[in-house]
């Protein structure tokens, strides 16, 4: 057991309002790029609500819907001109005639908060990365990367910890064109990434970069422990244990007992799923909390109104006045304020995970209680990290405690690969964009290669193949920059209806986790698969292994693994195994790619 003290800033400027250190310079530092580390809950959204008001337009990317959506309320109870751009946006938008004209509206967004003299739009990942594609000309809307460099101050990646290596090639992408802009003295936003981890760990991607060294800024947040100008968090009181449900019997009902609102939080949506219809639903009415009292967040149920069991718990993106009891996975992570001062916890998956869940709790000068608790018998090494910490520590401890160097630095290495081939996507998807992105690149960095080559070599080898083998090879390149396009790496999705949901009502799942922990469903009627009982009664006694199909130039195979991040590996195999191949044109090419990108084409 150890607490975490009470912590909190100390103002630095009360121009135009009191800022701490990380905000002052977040809305004042003259470099094109920042990477801000500073913990939940220390204003760092807030800093750019006051440049919104300040006169500036701020386009904040966020990970979530649910983050967007809270963003969005906030800016409108505070009269900040604000938009929000998002997969429900584009699908409201539409005429009563059924003409889509979701881009026009985020046009039109754009416009409001430059005539309105400042505001805010709060955006999804996909969003931004669809308007660099240039898919508003679909819509025939004129809006495009053009009028986010002049319309723009301040474009901003909130939770950047969270981006995969996919990502990693779009946000290089803004990253130089915005550097090479101010490099030169001209127009365009300045780019900020946001992280609740130090800010060092971001650093890995920017090494041997291609960014002049006076365009970045890496800073923190300036934590200070006992009385302050604005506190964080009150002080937290941290012990671990092993298991989540034992511990949710043991401690829930003192907990709420004590505190207003209890969340609980499971890394696996599977265990959530099996103990919601008994173990939860009997315990928490045995202590007197109704199943209208308990909100279930996670990222599949979110589609329906109610959770997919017989518990009668209800499903959301944001807590109500009444819901004492919020149960979630890894959706709850990020960014939104449920209100919690007790949580039972999984570690998480990773230690910005953990970080993330522990700053769920104990908002602004309140305390609170947090238990968390590690599945299976051997614990992660984030869990180990903090059975190392006793007594009385510092947030700032904490996060040094969980550092993991590796972690990133594996990441980064995969990131750049990615990045190069994201910009060689580009040079096809938007060429007349990576026209004008070239002689960017060429005047910023004069003898530096653009990146690209490891994907441009493929497609280079591709004059030198004949025969049926050239038309494989060339839809495959297809498929990659297909592949590419998907920033987030989502798997393919199922529809599926279990019992008691409408004849009109479907969930859309993941594929792989479907595959992976639902039984074969009793049938399928136009791509959905159908059950005759509750998801609870439909769930694995054991996750099975699932098979993925892949193609290469080589040859189309299967393998069935474990987990999604095997498959890399098993095309890898796949691709050693195809000796007759190995002296044919771009197969070392295709190995090299594949080894350095993991990029997997999908079947």
């Amino acid at each position: 057991m150890f607490v975490i003290e009470a912590h909190g800033v100390n103002p630095v400027s009360t121009d135009p309002v009191p800022l701490s250190y990380a905000q002052h310079r977040l809305l004042h530092d003259p470099a094109p790029v920042r990477i801000c580390g500073a913990p939940t809950g220390s204003g760092k959204t807030y800093a750019f609500q006051v440049a919104a008001r300040s006169g500036k337009t701020v386009l904040f990317i966020v990970p979530t819907l649910a983050l967007a959506r809270d963003i969005q309320r906030d800016l409108k109870q505070q009269g900040i001109p604000c938009g929000r751009w998002d997969g429900q946006q584009m699908r409201d938008a539409r005429t009563v005639e059924g003409t889509a004209y979701g881009w026009a509206e985020r046009l039109e967004d754009l416009q409001r908060c430059r005539r309105a003299g400042g505001g805010m739009i709060v955006a999804t990942l996909e969003a931004l990365a669809n308007l660099t594609l240039e898919r508003a000309r679909l819509q025939r809307t004129d809006l495009s990367v053009v009028d986010i460099l002049h319309a723009v101050d301040h474009l901003v990646f909130d939770e950047s910890h969270t981006l995969n290596e996919r990502a990693f090639g779009f946000l290089h992408f803004w990253l130089t064109l915005v550097a090479y802009r101010h490099h030169h003295r001209l127009e365009g936003p300045r780019v900020t990434l946001l992280s609740a981890t130090p800010s060092r760990l971001l650093e890995p991607l920017f090494e041997d970069g291609y960014f002049p060294p006076e365009t970045v800024a890496r800073f923190d947040e300036a934590v200070t422990g006992g009385e302050c100008g604005r506190m964080l968090h009150g002080e937290v009181r941290v012990e671990l244990g092993k298991n989540l449900l034992a511990t949710v019997r043991n401690e829930a009902g003192r907990l709420l007992g004590e505190y207003r609102r209890l969340l609980v939080v499971y890394d696996s949506l599977r265990r959530l799923s099996g103990d919601e219809n008994r173990q939860l639903a009997d315990f928490f009415e045995q202590i007197g909390i109704a199943p209208s009292e308990i909100l279930v967040i996670d990222g599949m149920d979110r589609q329906v109104a109610r959770a997919l069991g017989a518990s009668g718990f209800e499903t959301g993106l944001i807590p109500g006045e009444k819901h004492r009891v919020i149960i979630g996975t890894s959706a709850v992570e990020m960014g939104v304020n449920l209100g919690v001062d007790a949580m039972i916890s999984d570690v998480g998956m990773n230690p910005s995970a953990c970080l993330q869940r522990i700053g769920r709790v104990a908002r602004g000068d309140r305390q609170g209680e947090v238990l968390l608790t590690h599945h299976g018998d051997e614990p992660p090494r984030h869990y180990r990290q903090l059975e190392a910490l006793s007594g009385s520590v510092s947030v700032e401890a904490v996060r040094a405690a969980m550092e993991d160097d590796h972690h990133y630095r594996g990441r980064a290495i995969r990131a750049k690969a990615l990045g190069s081939a994201y910009w060689s996507m580009l040079s096809r998807r938007s060429p007349r964009l990576m026209k004008e992105m070239r002689e960017v690149f060429q005047a910023m960095a004069p003898g530096r290669e653009i990146p690209g080559s490891i994907l441009d070599r493929l497609h280079r080898v591709l004059p030198r193949i004949d025969g049926r083998m050239r038309g494989r090879f060339e839809r495959w390149l297809e498929s990659v920059d297909e592949t590419l396009t998907d920033h987030r790496g989502f798997n393919p999705t199922v529809k599926l209806r279990f019992s008691g949901m409408r004849p009109d009502e479907v969930v859309t799942y993941d594929a792989d986790w479907a595959a992976i922990h639902l039984e074969p469903p009793l049938t399928r009627e136009d791509d959905v698969w159908i059950y005759d009982r509750p998801r609870s009664q439909c769930l694995r006694q054991r996750p099975e292994k699932f098979t993925v199909g892949f193609r290469t130039p080589f040859g189309d195979g299967r393998c069935t693994v474990h987990r999604v991040n095997e498959v890399p590996g098993q095309v890898l195999e796949f691709l050693r195994r195809q000796r007759q191949c190995s002296t044919k044109a771009g197969f070392r090419e295709v190995m090299d790619f594949t080894a350095a990108t993991r990029l997997v084409v999908r079947s």
